[in-house]
Protein backbone atom coordinates (compact mmCIF):
# COMPACT_ATOMS: atom_id res chain seq x y z
CA UNK A 1 0.00 0.00 0.00
CA UNK A 2 1.62 3.17 -0.96
CA UNK A 3 1.75 5.88 1.91
CA UNK A 4 0.50 9.37 0.53
CA UNK A 5 2.81 12.77 2.13
CA UNK A 6 0.23 15.43 2.35
CA UNK A 7 0.70 18.59 0.79
CA UNK A 8 -0.52 21.37 0.49
CA UNK A 9 0.08 24.54 -1.77
CA UNK A 10 1.84 27.57 -0.14
CA UNK A 11 2.46 29.86 -2.89
CA UNK A 12 -0.48 30.77 -5.80
CA UNK A 13 -0.71 34.05 -7.88
CA UNK A 14 -4.64 34.75 -9.03
CA UNK A 15 -5.38 37.63 -11.98
CA UNK A 16 -7.06 39.56 -8.55
CA UNK A 17 -3.47 40.31 -7.34
CA UNK A 18 -1.06 39.45 -9.86
CA UNK A 19 -3.44 40.13 -13.33
CA UNK A 20 0.38 39.51 -15.48
CA UNK A 21 1.68 36.45 -13.44
CA UNK A 22 -1.34 33.94 -12.90
CA UNK A 23 -4.33 32.55 -14.61
CA UNK A 24 -7.83 32.44 -12.78
CA UNK A 25 -9.31 33.71 -9.70
CA UNK A 26 -9.03 32.57 -6.31
CA UNK A 27 -12.09 30.36 -6.64
CA UNK A 28 -11.17 28.80 -9.21
CA UNK A 29 -7.71 28.06 -7.66
CA UNK A 30 -9.53 26.79 -4.25
CA UNK A 31 -11.80 24.75 -6.28
CA UNK A 32 -9.01 23.18 -8.67
CA UNK A 33 -7.22 22.15 -4.78
CA UNK A 34 -10.18 20.87 -3.55
CA UNK A 35 -11.09 18.59 -6.50
CA UNK A 36 -7.09 17.45 -6.83
CA UNK A 37 -7.69 16.33 -2.96
CA UNK A 38 -6.76 18.80 -1.30
CA UNK A 39 -8.10 20.58 2.17
CA UNK A 40 -6.45 24.10 2.09
CA UNK A 41 -4.67 26.34 -0.20
CA UNK A 42 -2.80 29.34 0.57
CA UNK A 43 -2.78 32.95 -2.35
CA UNK A 44 0.19 34.84 -2.60
CA UNK A 45 -0.47 37.55 -5.08
CA UNK A 46 2.63 40.20 -5.25
CA UNK A 47 3.19 42.91 -2.96
CA UNK A 48 -0.79 42.88 -2.00
CA UNK A 49 -3.96 40.80 -0.65
CA UNK A 50 -6.48 42.28 -3.15
CA UNK A 51 -7.47 38.60 -3.50
CA UNK A 52 -8.28 37.74 0.28
CA UNK A 53 -12.40 38.26 0.18
CA UNK A 54 -12.47 36.56 -3.22
CA UNK A 55 -10.97 33.60 -0.85
CA UNK A 56 -12.96 34.79 2.27
CA UNK A 57 -16.86 34.44 0.25
CA UNK A 58 -15.75 31.30 -1.31
CA UNK A 59 -14.70 29.45 1.61
CA UNK A 60 -17.98 30.15 3.01
CA UNK A 61 -19.77 29.08 -0.08
CA UNK A 62 -17.65 25.78 -0.16
CA UNK A 63 -18.60 25.43 3.67
CA UNK A 64 -22.58 25.61 2.82
CA UNK A 65 -21.76 22.91 0.24
CA UNK A 66 -20.03 20.66 2.73
CA UNK A 67 -16.76 21.12 1.65
CA UNK A 68 -14.05 20.82 4.12
CA UNK A 69 -11.39 23.36 3.33
CA UNK A 70 -9.18 25.99 4.67
CA UNK A 71 -8.06 29.40 2.66
CA UNK A 72 -4.82 30.44 4.37
CA UNK A 73 -4.01 34.48 3.79
CA UNK A 74 -0.98 35.45 2.23
CA UNK A 75 1.17 37.66 0.25
CA UNK A 76 4.28 37.62 -2.15
CA UNK A 77 6.01 40.67 -0.24
CA UNK A 78 8.54 42.48 -2.64
CA UNK A 79 11.30 42.95 0.07
CA UNK A 80 14.90 44.61 0.67
CA UNK A 81 16.71 44.47 3.36
CA UNK A 82 17.37 48.25 4.19
CA UNK A 83 14.56 50.84 2.67
CA UNK A 84 17.03 53.68 4.27
CA UNK A 85 20.01 51.95 2.56
CA UNK A 86 18.33 51.70 -0.48
CA UNK A 87 16.83 55.38 -1.18
CA UNK A 88 21.10 56.06 -0.28
CA UNK A 89 22.30 53.59 -2.81
CA UNK A 90 19.81 55.29 -5.13
CA UNK A 91 21.12 58.81 -4.74
CA UNK A 92 24.45 57.76 -4.87
CA UNK A 93 23.88 56.35 -7.99
CA UNK A 94 22.56 59.63 -9.33
CA UNK A 95 25.24 61.79 -7.80
CA UNK A 96 27.84 59.93 -9.06
CA UNK A 97 26.49 60.14 -13.16
CA UNK A 98 26.43 64.15 -12.07
CA UNK A 99 30.12 64.08 -10.95
CA UNK A 100 31.35 62.30 -14.16
CA UNK A 101 30.09 64.40 -16.32
CA UNK A 102 30.88 67.45 -13.97
CA UNK A 103 34.52 66.46 -13.68
CA UNK A 104 34.66 65.75 -17.71
CA UNK A 105 33.17 69.24 -18.40
CA UNK A 106 36.10 71.31 -16.36
CA UNK A 107 38.82 69.29 -17.85
CA UNK A 108 37.62 71.10 -21.20
CA UNK A 109 37.25 67.83 -22.74
CA UNK A 110 34.01 66.29 -24.98
CA UNK A 111 32.02 64.21 -22.35
CA UNK A 112 31.30 60.75 -23.40
CA UNK A 113 29.17 58.54 -22.00
CA UNK A 114 27.68 54.91 -22.34
CA UNK A 115 24.22 56.51 -21.33
CA UNK A 116 22.41 52.90 -21.85
CA UNK A 117 25.21 51.49 -19.49
CA UNK A 118 24.29 54.41 -16.89
CA UNK A 119 20.63 54.11 -17.37
CA UNK A 120 21.07 50.28 -16.89
CA UNK A 121 22.98 50.45 -13.29
CA UNK A 122 20.61 53.35 -12.08
CA UNK A 123 17.58 51.51 -12.92
CA UNK A 124 18.64 48.00 -11.56
CA UNK A 125 19.65 49.81 -8.20
CA UNK A 126 16.41 51.52 -7.85
CA UNK A 127 14.90 48.20 -9.06
CA UNK A 128 16.45 46.04 -6.38
CA UNK A 129 14.12 43.63 -4.58
CA UNK A 130 13.63 39.97 -3.37
CA UNK A 131 10.77 37.68 -3.22
CA UNK A 132 9.34 37.12 0.74
CA UNK A 133 6.47 34.73 1.02
CA UNK A 134 4.04 35.76 4.14
CA UNK A 135 1.54 33.71 5.39
CA UNK A 136 -0.60 34.73 8.30
CA UNK A 137 -1.13 31.87 11.40
CA UNK A 138 -3.98 33.37 12.76
CA UNK A 139 -6.24 36.86 13.15
CA UNK A 140 -3.01 38.71 14.46
CA UNK A 141 -0.87 37.35 11.88
CA UNK A 142 -3.14 39.09 9.76
CA UNK A 143 -3.70 42.11 11.32
CA UNK A 144 0.01 42.18 10.53
CA UNK A 145 0.13 41.09 7.03
CA UNK A 146 -2.03 44.07 6.40
CA UNK A 147 -0.23 46.92 8.20
CA UNK A 148 3.17 45.29 6.33
CA UNK A 149 1.46 45.58 2.79
CA UNK A 150 0.03 49.01 3.54
CA UNK A 151 3.50 50.24 4.94
CA UNK A 152 5.29 48.65 1.78
CA UNK A 153 2.79 51.12 -0.41
CA UNK A 154 3.45 53.96 2.23
CA UNK A 155 7.42 54.19 2.65
CA UNK A 156 8.54 51.94 0.17
CA UNK A 157 6.52 52.42 -3.00
CA UNK A 158 9.68 52.89 -5.71
CA UNK A 159 10.11 52.32 -9.12
CA UNK A 160 6.85 50.24 -9.64
CA UNK A 161 7.20 47.64 -6.40
CA UNK A 162 5.65 48.28 -2.96
CA UNK A 163 8.86 47.08 -0.52
CA UNK A 164 9.26 46.07 3.00
CA UNK A 165 12.46 45.91 4.81
CA UNK A 166 13.86 44.25 8.18
CA UNK A 167 13.02 47.01 10.39
CA UNK A 168 8.91 46.08 8.86
CA UNK A 169 8.91 42.67 9.56
CA UNK A 170 10.72 43.42 13.33
CA UNK A 171 8.22 45.44 14.51
CA UNK A 172 5.29 43.70 12.73
CA UNK A 173 5.78 39.93 12.78
CA UNK A 174 3.92 37.88 15.19
CA UNK A 175 1.66 35.52 13.54
CA UNK A 176 3.39 35.46 10.30
CA UNK A 177 5.52 32.80 8.59
CA UNK A 178 8.12 33.81 5.93
CA UNK A 179 9.16 31.90 3.25
CA UNK A 180 12.08 32.79 1.05
CA UNK A 181 14.32 31.07 -2.22
CA UNK A 182 15.34 31.53 -5.76
CA UNK A 183 18.94 29.52 -5.86
CA UNK A 184 20.50 27.74 -9.60
CA UNK A 185 19.24 24.27 -9.07
CA UNK A 186 22.99 22.39 -10.14
CA UNK A 187 24.55 24.60 -7.13
CA UNK A 188 25.84 22.22 -4.42
CA UNK A 189 25.25 22.92 -0.95
CA UNK A 190 26.34 20.89 2.23
CA UNK A 191 23.89 18.93 4.26
CA UNK A 192 23.40 16.30 5.99
CA UNK A 193 23.96 13.84 3.05
CA UNK A 194 27.34 15.60 2.00
CA UNK A 195 27.52 17.76 -0.41
CA UNK A 196 25.01 17.52 -2.97
CA UNK A 197 22.97 19.59 -5.89
CA UNK A 198 19.83 21.62 -4.54
CA UNK A 199 17.79 20.08 -7.36
CA UNK A 200 18.68 16.64 -5.19
CA UNK A 201 18.52 18.37 -1.98
CA UNK A 202 14.85 19.43 -3.51
CA UNK A 203 14.26 15.82 -4.67
CA UNK A 204 14.89 14.00 -1.13
CA UNK A 205 12.07 16.78 0.47
CA UNK A 206 9.60 15.88 -1.87
CA UNK A 207 10.08 11.94 -1.56
CA UNK A 208 9.73 12.79 2.43
CA UNK A 209 13.66 12.49 3.66
CA UNK A 210 14.52 15.43 6.21
CA UNK A 211 17.58 17.62 4.78
CA UNK A 212 20.15 20.07 6.67
CA UNK A 213 21.56 22.37 4.85
CA UNK A 214 24.50 24.00 5.84
CA UNK A 215 23.92 27.85 6.85
CA UNK A 216 25.03 30.87 8.57
CA UNK A 217 23.38 32.59 11.88
CA UNK A 218 24.34 35.91 11.76
CA UNK A 219 23.42 36.77 15.67
CA UNK A 220 25.51 33.96 16.84
CA UNK A 221 28.32 34.79 13.85
CA UNK A 222 28.90 30.86 13.44
CA UNK A 223 27.58 28.15 10.40
CA UNK A 224 25.24 25.20 11.59
CA UNK A 225 22.73 22.74 9.95
CA UNK A 226 19.31 24.19 9.77
CA UNK A 227 16.50 21.85 8.29
CA UNK A 228 14.66 22.74 4.73
CA UNK A 229 10.96 23.56 4.84
CA UNK A 230 10.39 24.13 1.59
CA UNK A 231 12.16 23.99 -2.13
CA UNK A 232 11.22 24.25 -5.56
CA UNK A 233 11.20 25.56 -8.76
CA UNK A 234 10.48 29.18 -8.54
CA UNK A 235 11.55 31.27 -11.88
CA UNK A 236 12.31 29.72 -14.98
CA UNK A 237 15.01 31.18 -17.79
CA UNK A 238 16.25 34.46 -15.27
CA UNK A 239 20.02 35.66 -15.47
CA UNK A 240 22.25 33.17 -13.90
CA UNK A 241 25.60 34.60 -13.55
CA UNK A 242 28.70 32.52 -12.62
CA UNK A 243 30.95 33.28 -9.26
CA UNK A 244 34.48 31.99 -9.21
CA UNK A 245 36.23 31.49 -5.96
CA UNK A 246 40.02 31.15 -5.35
CA UNK A 247 40.06 27.94 -4.20
CA UNK A 248 38.42 26.87 -8.14
CA UNK A 249 34.92 25.78 -6.96
CA UNK A 250 32.52 27.98 -9.16
CA UNK A 251 28.92 29.10 -8.32
CA UNK A 252 25.68 29.99 -10.20
CA UNK A 253 23.39 32.66 -8.84
CA UNK A 254 20.94 34.86 -9.82
CA UNK A 255 21.97 38.42 -10.27
CA UNK A 256 19.72 39.60 -7.51
CA UNK A 257 20.95 36.82 -5.23
CA UNK A 258 22.55 37.89 -1.99
CA UNK A 259 26.23 37.03 -0.73
CA UNK A 260 27.73 37.63 2.65
CA UNK A 261 31.18 39.07 1.91
CA UNK A 262 33.94 40.43 4.66
CA UNK A 263 32.28 43.83 3.08
CA UNK A 264 28.42 42.61 4.55
CA UNK A 265 25.82 41.45 2.21
CA UNK A 266 25.91 42.27 -1.76
CA UNK A 267 23.85 40.83 -4.68
CA UNK A 268 26.07 38.74 -6.90
CA UNK A 269 25.74 41.00 -9.72
CA UNK A 270 27.16 43.74 -8.36
CA UNK A 271 30.11 41.21 -6.92
CA UNK A 272 31.70 42.23 -10.57
CA UNK A 273 32.03 45.80 -8.90
CA UNK A 274 34.65 45.05 -6.38
CA UNK A 275 38.66 44.01 -7.36
CA UNK A 276 39.00 42.02 -3.85
CA UNK A 277 36.39 40.54 -1.68
CA UNK A 278 36.58 37.36 0.48
CA UNK A 279 32.65 35.37 -0.07
CA UNK A 280 31.99 34.14 3.58
CA UNK A 281 28.52 32.40 2.46
CA UNK A 282 25.37 32.51 -0.12
CA UNK A 283 21.91 33.31 1.48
Amino acid sequence: MKKHIKFVGLHAHSVAGSPFDALGYPQDHMDFAYENGLDAFALTDHGNCNGLSYQVLHAKKMEKEGKNFKAIFGAEAYFHPSLKQWHLEYEKAQQDKKNKIKDEDLQGGAVVEDESETKRTIKRTLNRRHHLVLLAMNPEGLTNLFTLVSKSFEDGNYYRFPRMDYAMLAKHNKGLIATSACVEGTGLIDTNFGRIEIREAIDKIHSGERVFVLSWDEEGERAEFKEIVWGDLTRKKAKVIRLKLKNGKCLKLTEDHKVLTNLGWIEAGDLKNYKKIKVLSVS
